[in-house]
C-alpha cells in the first residue's frame, strides 16, 4: 500500500516537473527559434533589396601618410 502511495506521489511529481517546467522551456527556446529565423530572413531580404554601393577609388600612393608607433 505505502509502495503504491509512493510511487504514485513519485508519478505525480514527475508529471508536474515536465509540464511545468520542461515544457515551457521546450516551448520558449522553438519560439525564439522562430524569431531568430524570421529576423535572419527579414535582414537577407533587406541586403538583397539595396543596391551595391559604388566601389571607393583606391587612393593614390601619393596620398600615402606615413605614420611613427607612439609608445
Amino acid at each position: 500500500m505505502i509502495r503504491i502511495l509512493l510511487l504514485a506521489l513519485l508519478f505525480i511529481g514527475l508529471f508536474r516537473f515536465i509540464t511545468r517546467f520542461l515544457f515551457p522551456i521546450f516551448r520558449m527556446t522553438s519560439a525564439v527559434r522562430g524569431q531568430m529565423r524570421n529576423m535572419q530572413n527579414m535582414q537577407g531580404q533587406q541586403n538583397v533589396q539595396h543596391d551595391p554601393s559604388p566601389p571607393r577609388p583606391k587612393p593614390a600612393k601619393s596620398d600615402y601618410i606615413d605614420f611613427e608607433e607612439v609608445k
